[in-house]
């Protein structure tokens, strides 16, 4: 599912991440200009009128996305050039599927979000330890990933496969911070507990997950439950 708009708005980083927006997410000019100077690349806009007023605005202020702001004319909606439709799906869902089999589950509340690691249908042909670390790894990387797509903030706990050798830990540590390290938003990765979860803070950067394109539900009112008559 694309979210459509009368008009879009791509902040494009040098690493191809991309945020898409629909323009009234973003009329308000203070927040436009924080979106633009947090290592944007370029800016890519589909309406003139748009273009036009961002133009100005980061002319006056003095920002360098200015000169690569674009005024994309293709018909080919702007979500379906950059690789954000299928991500924005994966980070609205309360689990999200690794490639090698195993999953993450998110569970959000006020001020934490918890990652469960799930092994799931991972499967390795080395012994429980390599394959418990190639897990890890993977979801270690998959994590930070969607911690920056759904602009996740507050206290995070990550829930890894237990791993008892100490490199295995260090190895896991390193993929995450390689994988965060884009990341433009204020944040502390404090290490592992001594119950063996990750634990980190981060500084909600945009407001732009969950609850910028969704709505609580109207039955449930956002709790995810309702009453069983059985």
């Amino acid at each position: 599912m694309y979210f459509s708009a009368p008009c879009d708005v791509a902040f494009v980083y040098a690493d191809g991440f991309a945020m898409i927006l629909p323009a009234f997410k973003i009329a308000a000019s203070r927040f436009a200009l924080d979106l633009a100077g947090r290592g944007i690349a370029r800016v890519v806009v589909d309406d003139d009128a748009w273009h036009t007023r961002l133009a100005a605005l980061f002319r006056d202020a003095g920002i360098a996305s200015a000169s690569a702001l674009e005024r994309y004319r293709g018909e080919t909606p702007l979500g379906a050039l950059y690789p954000i439709q299928k991500a924005m799906e994966t980070a609205r869902r309360r689990k999200v599927w690794l490639p090698g089999g195993g999953c993450l589950v998110f569970d959000a509340c006020e001020a934490m979000t918890v990652i469960d690691v799930n092994s799931g249908k991972f499967t390795g042909k080395k012994s429980l330890a390599d394959t418990l670390l190639r897990v890890n790894t993977e979801a270690a990387r998959e994590a930070a990933r969607q911690i920056r797509l759904r602009d996740v903030g507050g206290i995070v706990i990550i829930d890894f496969a237990d791993m008892d050798r100490e490199s295995d830990r260090d190895a896991v540590m390193t993929a995450f911070l390689n994988a965060l390290s884009p990341d433009r938003a204020k944040r502390h990765v404090h290490g592992f507990t001594g119950a063996g979860l990750l634990e980190m803070t981060r500084r909600s950067v945009y407001d732009l997950g969950r609850n910028a394109l969704y709505a609580p539900c109207p039955r449930c009112h956002g709790e995810g439950a309702l009453y069983s008559w059985q």
